[in-house]
């Protein structure tokens, strides 16, 4: 299966920001800088008809799944919000 059929690739393939993807309440993050991987979101809210996927920063509350693949450290990083 080609990987870029459900990741999103980032870093020297994909472009785009290097992060930081998550970040506690002072603003650190919660998983290393990545340059070269891929990464997936899942918006859990979607799926139970709750919200649209434009609005996913200004909802009441987030439900979602992030996986970050670190390709130069062979890392996955899975990160889950409820809230």
């Amino acid at each position: 299966m080609d990987i870029e059929a459900i990741w999103t690739a980032i870093g020297k393939d994909g472009g785009g920001k290097y992060g930081p993807y998550l970040t506690d309440q002072d603003g650190n993050p919660l998983i290393p800088e990545i340059r070269n991987g891929y990464y997936r979101l899942i918006d859990r809210q979607i799926k139970m008809g709750e919200a649209s996927g434009a609005d996913i920063l200004h909802r009441n509350s987030f439900n979602f799944d992030l996986g970050l693949y670190d390709a130069d450290t062979n890392t996955l990083y899975f990160c889950r919000m409820d809230t």
